[in-house]
């Protein structure tokens, strides 16, 4: 149904992204400045 249909399909897939990029990033930052900044 067009951009909208498009667009719920593809909430949980940028969610699961979101997720893993934080992840990500949390595990980066905890490696390279640990104890600097909470």
């Amino acid at each position: 149904m067009g951009p909208s249909g498009i667009a719920i399909d593809t909430i949980p897939l940028t969610m699961a992204i979101i997720k893993k990029a934080r992840r990500e990033s949390n595990r980066y930052i905890l490696s390279s400045k640990p104890m600097s900044k909470v």
